[in-house]
């Protein structure tokens, strides 16, 4: 413990000397820490944290390719839903959801919104209720 304390009073009178390393090896330090915290908070939220939806780790989604374009994350069409949702025994239910990016115009210039189409059972796929409003019908 004695060589702890001599350590830690022979550093600090050595940062003391030279203030301007003392400055960047603080800022050093704190953007290291600061880097650190940031990258966790975000792995720790998309990552490790379930969905806050009921029985999360069994939702799975469907994406269609178009192999000759190259094109991986593709949506599937209706009738290709309609076969999946009668076709397929796995599956405790099915919802179906396309969502793009779209000009909303008005008074002035327009502006840039994002839109979404959802199947009738979409909320009731996720187990959750609106918050305002009725849930869709068939």
């Amino acid at each position: 413990m004695d060589s702890l304390i001599k350590d830690t009073k022979y550093a600090l009178r050595t940062l003391l000397k030279n203030p301007g390393f003392a400055a960047v090896a603080i800022l050093t330090i704190g953007i290291g820490i600061g880097a650190n915290t940031a990258i966790f908070s975000v792995v720790r939220t998309v990552l490790l944290q379930p969905l806050p939806y009921a029985d999360s780790e069994e939702l799975v989604i469907l994406w269609g390719e178009m192999r000759n374009r190259g094109v991986t994350h593709f949506p599937h069409s209706p009738p290709d839903y309609r076969d999946f949702q009668t076709q397929a025994d796995l599956l405790d239910d099915l919802a179906g959801v396309f969502t793009f990016t779209s000009s909303l115009p008005g008074t002035g210039d327009p502006i840039q919104v994002d839109v979404g189409f959802a199947t009738w059972n979409f909320f009731s796929v996720l187990g959750v209720q609106p918050v305002v409003g009725r849930d869709f019908i068939e």
